[in-house]
């Protein structure tokens, strides 16, 4: 069955593979059991060279910027920001859920435990960080 223009059937190739057969030589290089790729350490080490170089010529580039009184003030703020975010790292951003029971349901004599339960806590916490501080 023919659909509109030129396609043929449901769309899925037609012939070797998914894309249908072979529609000419490759452009890229086939590589053999004689001819495999260069897995050596020269070659990590000058890729690796190569992205340090890189990484630095952008860091440079966001200095410039930072310090350049032509560019807006947003402008080198920005580029201080980005250029202090390489150099420190940035924080992690960390989630907290926590499940917490709906207090409309507690009677008030175990909303009152609760609280004193909660003061307890608090309380603990403070006086053991004291402690701690002052045994030092």
């Amino acid at each position: 069955m023919r659909t509109s223009g030129t396609r043929v059937g449901n769309g899925v190739g037609s012939g070797d593979g998914w894309g249908g057969p072979a529609r000419g030589a490759g452009t890229t290089e086939r590589f053999t059991s004689e001819n495999q790729p260069d897995h050596s350490s020269e070659a990590k080490l000058s890729y690796r060279e190569k992205r340090e170089k890189r990484a630095q010529e952008m860091e440079d580039v966001l200095y410039d910027i930072a310090i350049d009184d032509e560019q807006r003030s947003e402008t080198r703020v920005q580029a201080a920001f980005r250029l202090h975010t390489i150099i420190e790292g940035q924080p992690v951003a960390r989630t907290i859920t926590a499940k917490v029971d709906d207090v409309r349901a507690l009677s008030d004599a175990e909303l009152r435990a609760e609280f004193e339960k909660l003061s307890r806590e608090i309380n603990g916490t403070i006086e053991g960080d004291a402690s701690e501080e002052v045994s030092e």
